[in-house]
């Protein structure tokens, strides 16, 4: 995808400097109150941007969606943009050359756990419950669980340009997080306290 898309910027601007960041993220989570459903979330994003330099200026673009046509449609964008700008040559690589051969091997997954997202997210309905229930076991003035809640997110970053850069990664974490009502000195006291973790794969 990531070359697809840089061929089809360099046709909208031949003999520019380009760089395109490909993103694409997944996230959800699941909350429970006092054993009970609070809520349920699932979402997708992705989307791209591009910088463009003639060797005076730099102009950048940015859309949702990953295909091709995104892709020459943010250079055509970032294009009309240059005869607008005042040119700064400093820190503007030089324009044109055919994109080099792939320099180096694309990163390794280095924080990638492909699990997070295999189980159906209401089977850690009975392990959030399971947390709560500790919570109470382990100091008799936590009388009420507010929130329990799991997250999970996975990203996948690809970064290619004319001069010859590539580079991609994906990594994912998980997340729990508790809400706790407790009485102490006659009053009820809340506290909460969560745990993120990104697992390297093996």
């Amino acid at each position: 995808m990531a070359d697809a898309a840089l061929d089809a910027a360099r046709r909208e601007a031949p003999g520019l400097a380009l760089e395109l960041y490909l993103v694409r993220g997944r996230d959800r989570s699941l909350e429970r109150r006092e054993g009970r459903p609070e809520m349920t979330t699932e979402s997708v994003e992705e989307g791209m941007g591009l910088r463009l330099g003639d060797g005076k200026a730099l102009a950048a673009a940015a859309s949702g969606g990953l295909s091709a046509e995104s892709a020459a449609d943010l250079a055509r964008r970032a294009k009309a943009q240059l005869s607008l700008l005042t040119p700064d040559p400093s820190g503007v690589g030089r324009a044109g050359g055919p994109a080099a051969a792939a320099a180096a091997a694309a990163l390794p997954a280095t924080l990638m756990d492909p699990d997070v997202f295999k189980a159906p997210l209401q089977c850690y309905a009975p392990r959030l419950d399971e947390l709560a229930a500790r919570a109470r076991r382990a100091d008799r003035r936590v009388k009420r669980i507010l929130n329990a809640g799991f997250g999970a997110s996975l990203a996948e970053v690809a970064i290619v340009s004319t001069a010859g850069a590539r580079a991609y990664e994906r990594g994912s974490s998980a997340s729990l997080g508790l809400t706790l009502g407790a009485v102490s000195g006659g009053g009820l006291q809340l506290g909460s306290g969560s745990r993120l973790a990104r697992p390297r794969s093996t």
